[in-house]
């Protein structure tokens, strides 16, 4: 795994993607603490949090495709998936890994640019936040649940190439923003897309400060837990086939 992760950064380096992730992570945080900060609205610790999350939940299934797409590009023009079947390892199980090392740069891309944000709102317009260990778990969280839209997109791109990841990724776009709205009332628990928009509903209805509510609300998600396990063996099987 480490070898896997070492060539991940390398490749990353040579290409525009680390940079992407990198300017992402910290334009988005610094242009939005300004605007939150500067905007006469009053801010709550709950708004905050509102503001921050809704935004990338919306985004990230087309960023998560986009992203799979250059993978999946690089990877064809390599040779056609070459430096996978051609190391002494199980092709799925590398393949796995690069996903699992995009999915662990998400989760460090979400926190630090959380902390950049609340760094930002705290020092230089004092809005206070709910308690700091609490956003970083929210964020592990937040973050966990896009999983699912990783192994679902790399599958994709390696299946229909980037014009069916795109759609994909467009179509989770749709998804997520409407997955807002009524319509996914009775059953955003089993819409993958729907999973980080609704966390938001955590703070719209100020369920943290209520244990009973909070343990309710987070109880809803075990299907998500369930579907996210289900599409990873599936997705698994899939690579395998691809592979063979």
């Amino acid at each position: 795994m480490r070898n896997v992760f070492s060539s991940e950064m390398i490749k990353l380096k040579r290409s525009y993607i680390g940079y992407i992730h990198i300017a992402t992570m910290i334009i988005y945080p610094v242009v939005l603490a300004f605007l939150l900060g500067l905007n006469k609205y009053i801010k709550t610790p709950q708004t905050v949090m509102i503001d921050f999350f809704i935004i990338i939940s919306i985004a990230s299934p087309v960023m998560i495709s986009i992203l799979a797409a250059i993978f999946n590009d690089r990877e064809v023009k390599a040779g056609g998936y070459k430096n996978i079947l051609s190391t002494p390892y199980v092709p799925v199980n590398i393949m796995l890994i690069q996903v699992m090392f995009y999915i662990l740069l998400y989760f460090c891309e979400i926190i630090l640019s959380f902390i950049i944000y609340w760094i930002l709102l705290r020092l230089l317009f004092n809005i206070m936040f709910l308690p700091f260990y609490y956003c970083l778990l929210f964020c592990v969280f937040f973050a966990s649940l896009s999983i699912v839209q990783y192994f679902m997109s790399f599958i994709i791109a390696k299946l229909f190439n980037t014009t069916g990841v795109l759609i994909f990724g467009f179509m989770g776009f749709i998804l997520s923003a409407l997955s807002e709205t009524v319509i996914f009332d009775n059953s955003w628990t089993v819409v993958p897309w729907a999973w980080q928009i609704r966390t938001i509903a955590l703070f719209k209805t100020n369920i943290v400060s209520n244990e009973n509510q909070f343990v309710d609300y987070i109880i809803l998600y075990i299907p998500a837990i369930i579907i996210t396990i289900v599409i990873i063996l599936i997705v698994r099987k899939l690579f395998k086939i691809c592979f063979k």
